[in-house]
């Protein structure tokens, strides 16, 4: 039986966290940026799949992570990445409605991101939690080529 764990992200997961990062984005994050999101007290958190008969006694996986700002009732998902063997079963839904539910909780209203406009399958998933495009940013990602995608904002109303 499998389950899954959302946990706050530690010191000692930063390794784990930018080996990913690096598997999952074009222009991806230092492992020095994921350490200043965890000392500003964004909310960060590891996913782990839980194998096992009981979730007390399981042996936990790292299959992901999510990264959100808080602040002035609003919310921004900045960094979502499931670990390549993982993707296709849901997981990613999961995170991101936990943390959806983290942000209303803590007082937020409406939810943002950025997605490259290249990146389908990420489109699809904000799309059925509820995200809506609301803008077109031009050139605003960088490739790994030195050229510039652009990237849709989306955007969630969250009801309390």
């Amino acid at each position: 039986m499998n389950w899954l764990r959302l946990r706050a992200m530690r010191e000692d997961d930063l390794p784990w966290v930018t080996a990913l990062e690096r598997t999952a984005q074009e222009t991806p994050w230092s492992e020095k940026s994921f350490r200043e999101a965890l000392t500003a007290g964004y909310a960060c958190w590891v996913a782990e799949v839980l194998s096992g008969e009981d979730p007390a006694t399981a042996v936990a996986e790292p299959v992901g992570f999510l990264i959100l700002l808080l602040a002035a009732g609003e919310a921004e998902i900045l960094n979502l990445a499931i670990d390549p063997p993982h993707r296709g079963r849901g997981l990613g839904r999961e995170m991101l409605e936990a943390a959806l539910e983290e942000a209303r909780e803590r007082g937020a209203t409406t939810v943002w991101l950025e997605v490259r406009v290249s990146n389908q399958a990420a489109i699809a998933l904000y799309q059925r939690s509820g995200f809506a495009i609301v803008a077109r940013r031009r050139g605003y990602y960088a490739t790994r080529e030195g050229a510039r995608e652009d990237a849709l904002v989306m955007q969630r109303e969250l009801v309390r």
